[in-house]
């Protein structure tokens, strides 16, 4: 990818514009369930995809003729789960909105640390500088102590 994107620059497209043809993510518009299978009549949910959520599409999106459905199959990049998700309803309602990958801007310098702090040692990475630019894979995730 990296010496194929450097061909293509020079004519004008970029690394992230070329890896965005790639990889599409959607946000969710509207709470819907996560199920495992494709069929909403046998499917089972695995759990409710919360507003504002980033989804990565790995299939679809596909039209249920049964039930004019749209839905793709998706992983969540909040907790790793994947599912079957309904894109639209059969009236058109929308429950996921295209959106661009997720990248974080780093504001200030700060540490790149393997685990949390939390979970024993917490060890450093690397130090991440202003105005680096992180690709999202997976999380966020919240840090949370026991009394």
């Amino acid at each position: 990818v990296r010496l194929l994107c450097r061909h293509i620059e020079a004519g004008g497209v970029g690394r992230r514009r070329f890896q965005a043809f790639m990889q599409q993510y959607f946000a969710v518009v509207k709470g819907i369930a996560i199920t495992d299978a494709f069929d909403i009549s046998v499917a089972k949910t695995i759990r409710k995809a919360e507003l504002e959520e980033v989804i990565e599409l790995l299939e679809g999106p596909q039209t249920d003729t049964k039930s004019s459905i749209v839905r793709i199959r998706g992983k969540s990049l909040a907790d790793g789960k994947e599912g079957w998700i309904s894109l639209k309803g059969n009236q058109g309602t929308p429950f996921l909105q295209e959106v661009e990958k997720p990248f974080y801007w780093i504001q200030e310098d700060m540490p790149l640390e393997q685990n949390f702090k939390s979970e024993g040692s917490a060890g450093l990475v690397r130090s991440l500088k202003a105005d680096e630019v992180l690709e999202l894979v997976e999380g966020p995730r919240k840090e949370t102590y026991e009394p």
